[in-house]
C-alpha cells in the first residue's frame, strides 16, 4: 500500500509512471475511472478512451461536451472539439482506430466509425453515422452523413452524404 498523495517512477528526469488522485498515467496512455484531458481553459468530457501519441491533442473550446469516444492510434481524433457545457454542440460515440483516423472531426459529430490509416480523416463539423474501413476511406467528405465505405481508398473524394462504396478505389 502506498499512502502518499502521489507516486512516480522516473527514468532520469522523465516520468515513466505517475499514480495520483486522478489515476494512473503512463506517457501517451491515461488510465482511470474518468479520463479527462485539460487545456489551459476547458476540459474534455467523460468516458473517452485514448491510446496513442497525439490523440485528442487539440481539444480547445471544450467543456464536457465530448464523451464516450474511442481513439487508438497516432493522431486519431486529434482535433475533436465540443462546445460549451450545455450547448448541445457535442462530439460523442465516435470510434477511431488507426493513424490519423477521424483526425479532423469537430463539433456536432456523432456515431462515426473509422478503422484504418486516415480513415474518415477529412470529416468535419456535423458529420454523423459514417463508416470507413480501409486506408484513406471517405477522404474528401468535409461535412457528410451516412456514408459507408470499405476498401483501400474507397470513397476517397466523396463530398456528399448517403453513399455506399465497397472495394478498391470504389467511389473515387
Amino acid at each position: 500500500e502506498i499512502t502518499s498523495s502521489h507516486f512516480k517512477i522516473k527514468d532520469g528526469t522523465t516520468d515513466r509512471v505517475t499514480i495520483d488522485s486522478s489515476g494512473v498515467t503512463v506517457p501517451d496512455i491515461i488510465l482511470s475511472g474518468r479520463v479527462t484531458l485539460a487545456d489551459s481553459v476547458n476540459t474534455l468530457g467523460e468516458g473517452n478512451i485514448m491510446i496513442g501519441k497525439n490523440n485528442l491533442e487539440n481539444p480547445s473550446g471544450t467543456t464536457d461536451e465530448c464523451f464516450d469516444n474511442i481513439s487508438i492510434g497516432n493522431k486519431a481524433l486529434q482535433a475533436l472539439t465540443g462546445g460549451p457545457s450545455g450547448s448541445l454542440q457535442t462530439a460523442h460515440l465516435n470510434i477511431a482506430i488507426g493513424t490519423e483516423a477521424l483526425k479532423t472531426v469537430v463539433l456536432n459529430t456523432h456515431s462515426n466509425v473509422a478503422i484504418g490509416n486516415k480513415a474518415l480523416t477529412s470529416l468535419t463539423n456535423g458529420s454523423d453515422g459514417n463508416i470507413g474501413i480501409g486506408n484513406t476511406t471517405v477522404g474528401g467528405s468535409g461535412s457528410a452523413d451516412g456514408n459507408t465505405c470499405v476498401g483501400h481508398f474507397a470513397g476517397k473524394k466523396l463530398t456528399a452524404s448517403y453513399n455506399t462504396c465497397i472495394g478498391y478505389e470504389a467511389g473515387w
